[in-house]
């Protein structure tokens, strides 16, 4: 026949903690819960960089035309400049007709070079030379034998078409622009360079010549 229970002892000490178990499965997901507050505005940010140009869209369909009345718009401002043409071929002009002989011009100033040398040859009644001479005596009164009257215009103007370097020669002047004579052909040679008188008298040479130092 068995005996009373005994009364519990006193419980021993805890023993040292077991290893940790696998971890278990997960649970389901539980239910949201309800919204928080609105939290406080923060600091404004730093402005960010320039995003890069989006793609050329495509042209939209023409409009439909609006309605015809009689009041004249303002004009609109001038668009950009199109682009330059290209160029076209060249063409060949027609030579024109040569026109009327102009009149000549005034005589010009010297220059600086010795381009140039003119010589104008005047018949007249007295004798007058290059190099000024001291004053004669007064002649004697003439007597005119005979009616006067006037005397035929003998002159020319030659100058030189290129600068004339050599020395101890004849200068002839090759560029004529005037040879007068009443009585026939011109009395100055451009090829010679020389002055044929063609009737008696006395000549009056006036030069005007610039000289370079070489």
């Amino acid at each position: 026949m068995d005996g009373e229970h005994g009364k519990n002892g006193v419980p021993g000490e805890n023993g040292e903690r077991g290893p940790t178990g696998p971890e278990g499965p997960k649970g389901p997901r539980g239910l949201m819960g309800p919204q928080g507050l609105t939290g406080e505005e923060g600091p404004e940010g730093c402005q960010g960089e320039p995003g890069e140009p989006g793609e050329r869209g495509e042209d939209g369909q023409p409009g439909a035309a609006g309605l015809e009345t009689k009041t004249v718009g303002l004009r609109g401002p001038a668009g950009p400049p199109g682009p330059a043409g290209e160029a076209g071929e060249a063409g060949i002009g027609i030579k024109g007709d040569l026109g009327a002989e102009g009149k000549q011009g005034l005589p010009g100033e010297p220059g600086e070079s010795s381009k140039y040398i003119y010589f104008t040859f005047l018949l007249r009644l007295k004798c007058v030379f290059l190099v000024q001479g001291p004053p004669g005596l007064d002649g004697a009164d003439g007597i005119c034998e005979q009616a006067c009257s006037p005397q035929d215009q003998v002159n020319f103007m030659a100058g030189l078409s290129a600068h004339f370097q050599q020395r101890g020669e004849s200068i002839p002047f090759d560029t004529v622009l005037t040879n007068q004579n009443d009585n026939g052909e011109g009395a100055y040679d451009a090829d010679t360079g020389s002055f044929t008188a063609p009737v008696d008298g006395t000549y009056v040479f006036h030069v005007h010549v610039l000289l370079r130092k070489f």
